[in-house]
Formats: C-alpha cells, structure tokens, sequence
C-alpha cells in the first residue's frame, strides 16, 4: 500500500492534535498520568521498543528491525486512532 499526501497528512493532523496538549484530559487519563509520575507524554506515552523477535532472537538486519518498528507504529496509530474516534463521538 503506497501513502498518499491525503493520507499521510491526515494522519500528521491526528498526532498534532492528540500530541498537542491542548485537548483536555480525562479522568482515567490524569489518574494515569499521576500513576506513571508524570513521566507519560501524549496519548503514546513512553515508546520503548522491544527488538527481540518472536524466536527469542534480537532482530538482526533491517528487514525484522522494520517489521518490529513497523508493528509498533501501527499500534501507536491504533490508539490515537481509537481515541479520535471515541472523541468525534461525544461531540
């Protein structure tokens, strides 16, 4: 699947506006952010990412190091997507 301009820039406005701050937070989210000592920011929080494959090997060429990168990408997406959705909803 090839990006287009549309698509990447939809998804640029979807983490600037979930990065931004300026959204207001909810209960569970503050809970969250007190819990964690502050140390979350944005809805990604702190992305630490795991290159051990699915072998109990350490990914070894570029190719596994972008599928787990890629992974964890899409999963990032998954939760501001999610949030904007359930946002979008309420409004």
């Amino acid at each position: 699947m090839f990006a287009t301009a549309n698509n990447l820039q939809y998804f640029a406005s979807l983490i600037c506006e979930a990065t931004s701050g300026s959204q207001t937070r909810s209960l569970a989210e503050m809970h969250a952010m007190r819990a964690s000592a502050g140390h979350a920011t944005g809805p990604f929080g702190n992305v630490a990412i795991d290159y051990t494959m699915a072998n109990g090997e350490t990914a070894g060429t570029i190719a596994e190091v972008g599928k787990i990168e890629l992974e964890t990408i899409e999963t990032l997406l998954g939760r501001v997507l999610s949030r904007a959705r359930s946002d979008s909803n309420t409004s």
